[in-house]
């Protein structure tokens, strides 16, 4: 027998066989290339064609008779004696001459190179480790003939379809998602680290957006704020508007956790899109809007933490299984950090990058669009956003209460392009006049005992900010309001 990974003795786990493992890998990997295929707008093609084929020969050199030896148990490593993917990408770029699937065999570990510096090596070094070049070249024939022996590969090769059309960075990334996560889940499920049928669950998007209607409805009150609230969640909810990439700067307090998912539903509906993935700054208000979307989102039935996954580093989980499933993006609704978000855009590590390829076809709310970022980072993350947008079919919300519109700067972006607003100008300027008298303040110079003050507070419209100077104590008025109505004051 041959196998692709070694035994767990103490859990009583059998070494992996290694048809076993690649077939596994063909068939998560190929499964996700499908789907994040469909919605490509350049190289959809060349995803299902390049992923099979680097998941057939990404375990090569596991071949290797020295490796072999460690992975049966014959014989006791920490580590393979022969570095395995130098094998497969041998194969991928000398045999077959399919340099973008060589690229992801040489990466599934030790993640992307950088191809600029790969371009200036020695052509015959190119994607190669040269610690086991030599010893690669000359057993290549023979590992080759054990897999085809091994293996019924059903990897398919087009002649017309070997280079990248669209934006390469984006489109190693998602192939080497596609890649990582079949490797990682194949080898997971045979360690009893992860369940073999992780449940699906659809977006629906005309489902949750009528229920997240009756939400809305049910904390609708007889005041101006409520009916500004009202009428902002109807234009977001209600407007089309072509293109990608739009823009929201409503101000705070208008209700633009709400409005913005109902737009996001509708578009998703509109559009025919998979998933919803929210992008906020901080834990703190992740946690506050996660609880609004698993109240107003969650149909009968579900589970409100598949449903809407809350991914931050102070999450909690109610198992490694729901852990794994919010940390992929499979959850039809997500809700993480920007640090999480863009370092996924980012990554070169195969570790990071397993969930990228859940991106196509998602609608992407950012919050605090001009902020998510160091300045001097904005100009690639615009880039990503413009790519993801024009070649994977993601729509994207950029919001903020003060919203800074950095793509009009032509150092950020020389095209400087229109991203329309999802709400009318008339309701943005209502808006702005409702913001500034929305804090009003008052002043009472006379000296006051605690119950004065606070008997004079009471009259003032609230919520109530009290600054006190020095003559009162801020505990004893906090222990007088108490006293009077029986409610505690911070």
């Amino acid at each position: 027998m041959l196998f692709a990974h070694s035994s767990d003795s103490k859990r009583g786990i059998p070494a992996q066989d290694y048809a076993a493992h690649v077939g596994g890998v063909v068939k998560f990997a190929s499964q996700a290339a499908d789907v994040a295929a469909q919605y490509a707008s350049n190289d959809g093609a060349l995803l299902r064609m390049i992923v099979p084929l680097a998941a057939e020969f990404h375990d090569l050199g596991k071949l290797d008779a020295e490796n072999q030896d460690v992975l049966s148990g014959k014989r006791k490593e920490r580590h393979l004696p022969v570095q395995h993917t130098d094998a497969g990408t041998a194969y991928l770029l000398n045999e077959l001459q399919v340099a973008v699937g060589a690229a992801l065999v040489r990466s599934h570990h030790i993640g992307l190179p950088d191809f600029i510096e790969e371009k200036n090596r020695e052509e015959k070094n190119v994607l190669r480790d040269d610690r086991v070049l030599e010893r690669v070249n000359r057993t290549l024939p023979e590992l080759v003939r054990i897999h085809e022996e091994t293996r019924l590969s059903s990897a398919t090769l087009s002649p017309n379809l070997h280079e990248v059309m669209g934006d390469a960075s984006l489109f190693f990334r998602i192939a080497l998602s596609c890649l990582a996560d079949g490797d990682h889940a194949d080898t997971a499920i045979h360690y009893q680290n992860q369940i073999a049928v992780e449940p699906f669950i659809a977006l629906r998007p005309a489902d949750r957006l009528a229920a997240l209607d009756r939400y809305v409805e049910s904390l609708k009150q007889d005041n101006d704020r409520s009916r500004l609230r009202s009428e902002v969640y109807a234009a977001c909810r209600n407007v089309d508007i072509p293109g990608n990439i739009v823009s929201c700067d409503s101000p705070v307090g208008t209700g633009k956790t709400t409005a913005v998912m109902a737009h996001l539903l509708a578009q998703a509906q509109k559009r025919k899109l998979r998933r919803i993935i929210v992008v906020l700054p901080f834990t703190n208000i992740i946690t506050q809007s996660v609880k609004v979307y698993r109240d107003a989102l969650v149909l009968p039935g579900e589970d409100p933490k598949l449903v809407v996954a809350e991914l931050h580093h102070r999450a909690e989980f109610q198992d490694i299984h729901s852990r794994q499933f919010t940390a992929l993006w499979k959850a039809p609704i997500i809700v993480t950090t920007a640090v999480t978000f863009f370092e996924t855009l980012a990554s070169n590590s195969p570790a990071t990058l397993r969930r990228l390829h859940n991106l196509p076809g998602s609608a992407v709310f950012i919050d605090e669009s001009h902020a998510v970022l160091p300045a001097k980072l904005l100009p690639l993350a615009w880039r990503w956003i413009k790519g993801f947008a024009r070649e994977w079919a993601c729509y994207w919300v950029l919001a903020s209460g003060s919203l800074n519109r950095f793509w009009k700067i032509e150092e950020f972006d020389e095209e400087r392009p229109d991203v329309p607003e999802i709400m009318p100008e008339t309701l943005r300027n209502r808006l702005a006049q409702y913001e500034t008298g929305r804090i009003t303040y008052q002043f009472n110079e006379t000296p006051l005992s605690a119950r004065e003050l606070v008997e004079w507070v009471s009259t003032l419209p609230g919520p109530r900010i009290v600054i006190l100077n020095t003559v009162q104590s801020a505990a004893v008025v906090a222990k007088e309001y108490a006293d009077q109505y029986g409610r505690r004051c911070a």
